[in-house]
C-alpha cells in the first residue's frame, strides 16, 4: 500500500526515536542541574553570612556600641548589642537582637573557629569596627571542602568571602569543611 503524497506528520517510530533521545538528554542534565542547585544554595548562604557580618560590624560603628555574635549553633546565629552585665555570655530573648541568620541544615553548616582552628561561639565587634578576634568560618555541606566556602575576620573587622573550596586569594585548597 503507498503513502498519499499530501500526508502530514510523524510516524511512530519516529515519535518513539525522539522520545528516546529526549529521555537520554533528560536523564544526563538532571544530576548537573541538581548540583548547580547546590552549589548555588551554597554560594547564596556564604553571600548572606558576608553580609551578615558587614551589617554587624557597621552597626558597631554607626551605634558606637559593642555588637556581638553569637553562633548559637549551626543553624541560627543572632546579632546583638553586647551587655556590660557580667557572666551575660548570649543575646537576650530578641530584646536586643538586631538580626538573625537562620541557616537550613540540608543546605549548608556554619562553623566558626578562631585563627588556631578551635571552634568559637561568639564574635564581638567593638565600637571602632575591629574584632575581638581574627576568626574563620566555614560554610559547608556533607563536610565537602571543594564546595565549601571559608570566610575570614581580620582583628580590623573586615570580612573576606573566598572563592569556592579555597582557603584564600592565591588558590590554596581548602583543608578541611566541618
Amino acid at each position: 500500500m503507498s503513502r498519499p503524497s499530501h500526508s502530514r506528520g510523524f510516524t511512530l517510530v519516529e515519535l518513539m526515536i525522539t522520545l528516546a533521545l529526549l529521555a537520554i538528554m533528560a536523564f544526563i542534565a538532571i544530576p548537573s542541574f541538581t548540583q548547580l542547585t547546590r552549589n548555588n544554595q551554597l554560594q547564596a548562604k556564604a553571600e548572606e553570612l558576608k553580609s551578615f557580618l558587614v551589617f554587624a560590624r557597621s552597626e558597631a560603628v554607626t551605634q558606637r556600641r559593642a555588637i556581638k555574635i553569637d553562633a548559637l549553633n549551626s543553624a541560627l546565629w543572632k546579632v546583638c548589642f553586647a551587655s556590660a552585665a557580667p557572666g551575660s555570655n548570649k543575646c537576650p530573648d530578641d530584646a536586643n537582637t538586631l538580626r538573625n541568620l537562620e541557616v537550613d541544615s540540608s543546605i549548608a553548616k556554619l562553623v566558626l573557629t578562631n585563627a588556631g582552628g578551635t571552634a568559637i561561639n561568639q564574635l564581638l565587634y567593638r565600637p571602632n569596627g575591629t574584632a575581638n578576634v581574627g576568626a574563620l568560618i566555614t560554610v559547608c555541606r556533607n563536610k565537602d571542602a571543594s564546595t565549601g566556602y571559608l570566610t575570614s575576620i581580620a582583628a580590623n573587622g573586615s570580612a573576606a568571602l573566598f572563592p569556592r573550596g579555597k582557603s584564600d586569594n592565591s588558590g590554596t585548597a581548602l583543608a578541611k569543611c566541618e
